[in-house]
């Protein structure tokens, strides 16, 4: 038994990044993830969280070669 505290995120929206870690390293470097919470999913695909639809949508709209998507891609049957 290990003690553990669990706290909420602040964030309310997720977007999985289908331009791929290269994309994602291009925006981060541009200084355009400020505020953006960047995480994986368990097949180490790049995701974003986002505090409002508000940044997602700018986001989106400005750096359009990150091909942000609501929703995942099925992995590939050798992953």
């Amino acid at each position: 038994g290990v003690e553990s505290l669990l706290e909420p995120l602040t964030y309310t929206l997720a977007r999985w990044v289908d331009g791929g870690w290269d994309a994602l390293e291009k925006a981060d470097a541009d200084g355009k993830l400020f505020g953006i919470l960047i995480v994986q999913d368990r097949w180490k695909r790049p995701v974003l969280l986002f505090r409002n639809d508000w940044k997602a949508e700018s986001l989106a709209q400005e750096e359009k070669y990150l091909e942000l998507k609501p929703w995942s891609s099925p992995p590939s049957v050798d992953d």
